[in-house]
């Protein structure tokens, strides 16, 4: 397997996804600790409601295409 990233920092990104977070959540986490920028708990339940609207549109989308299998992991 060709790895862009370091065969051990794909295994500690891996590691994290495990932890039942999203991609968004851990970008997210990742920039304000690179940059040094800690987000209040409005803009952190800012970016959760939207996370949740996303999720919830992906899921009625899937809904319509009646995939019931990948629907219930958006929702």
């Amino acid at each position: 397997m060709l790895y862009i990233l370091s065969k051990r920092l794909f295994d500690k990104l891996r590691e994290e996804l495990w932890k039942n977070i999203s991609i968004e959540e851990l970008v997210v986490e990742i920039l304000s600790k690179a940059l040094s920028v800690s987000l209040d708990p409005n803009e952190r339940f800012e970016f959760h409601f939207k996370l949740a609207e996303k999720f919830l549109s992906e899921a009625e989308e899937l809904l319509a295409k009646s995939d019931y299998i990948q629907a219930p992991e958006k929702s």
